[in-house]
């Protein structure tokens, strides 16, 4: 499903989906207002490379922003993720509308090893080689 926002006046589509979930554009919104625009981020189906979701991901200093569905809504799962260093990147989901959440790390030791972390209901560590055909 794509998603497309007008306003008149002229907003950007980042703005007026902050002005419908919380009232006020997207700059002058703070970390409490944060669970109602990525609610309606939910609701309105954006997907992971859409213009609006990239350009909240940019403004907020992130590598990676998504809001994946699943089966439900209720399933759904708000993920964030960051290069803490060029070899180690840190993701975090946490469900929009339970109390779950979970942890990944990713750390690439050379072009072909990886080591791969995981905390949430699971935990896990994995030692990954890939080899390129």
């Amino acid at each position: 499903m794509n998603s497309t926002l007008f306003s008149s006046p002229n907003l950007s589509e980042t703005d007026i989906l902050a002005m419908l979930a919380t009232g006020r554009p997207f700059a002058s919104i703070g970390q409490r207002d944060q669970g109602a625009l990525l609610g309606t981020l939910a609701s309105l189906g954006l997907e992971r490379n859409s213009g609006l979701t990239n350009q909240i991901r940019s403004s907020l200093g992130l590598d990676e922003l998504a809001i994946d569905t699943k089966d439900t809504l209720n399933n759904s799962v708000l993920t964030v993720g960051k290069y803490l260093t060029p070899n180690l990147f840190a993701r975090y989901g946490v469900g929009i509308f339970d109390n779950s959440s979970k942890v990944n790390l990713d750390y690439t030791l050379n072009d072909r090893l990886k080591l791969k972390a995981e905390s949430g209901t699971q935990q896990s560590v994995d030692l990954v080689y890939s080899v390129e055909k």
